[in-house]
């Protein structure tokens, strides 16, 4: 069960890299379209993986007592959070318009949120799935 979720991981890290690699191009004209639907997929990618936990992973390993209840109550949250400012980055650039009218704070915004999701997964392997 355990690489199911490395795999979801994997993915969300290769769409992560698309469109940051999207996003650097010198032409983000030609781009931001493909930057919508790179955005939407790792949303799909997302919210597919926190369902899963939030059904299966996370009242599993709360069931248990001590650390590892505590530490999956933590990252409960933590993917809560991250959901939400995912969530809220998505709906602020989800058309073509609103990435080049603010290209800048796109970029800004992108390599913010795409660390925080990075943390949130490296947390996941290390201290969660390890304890599965």
């Amino acid at each position: 069960m355990e690489q199911k979720y490395l795999d979801h991981h994997a993915r969300v890290r290769s769409e992560l890299s698309e469109i940051k690699g999207l996003a650097a191009k010198n032409d983000l004209k030609s781009y931001a379209k493909a930057l919508i639907v790179h955005l939407d997929k790792l949303s799909g990618i997302m919210t597919g993986h926190f369902v899963d936990e939030y059904r299966y992973i996370f009242p599993m390993m709360k069931a248990k007592e001590g650390e590892i209840e505590e530490i999956a109550r933590k990252l409960e949250e933590s993917s809560r959070s991250v959901t939400s400012v995912f969530d809220s980055f998505r709906m602020l650039y989800n058309t073509e318009s609103k990435i080049l009218n603010d290209a800048e704070s796109f970029a800004e915004q992108l390599e913010k949120i795409s660390k925080k999701i990075e943390n949130h997964f490296e947390q996941e392997a290390e201290k969660l799935y390890k304890n599965m």
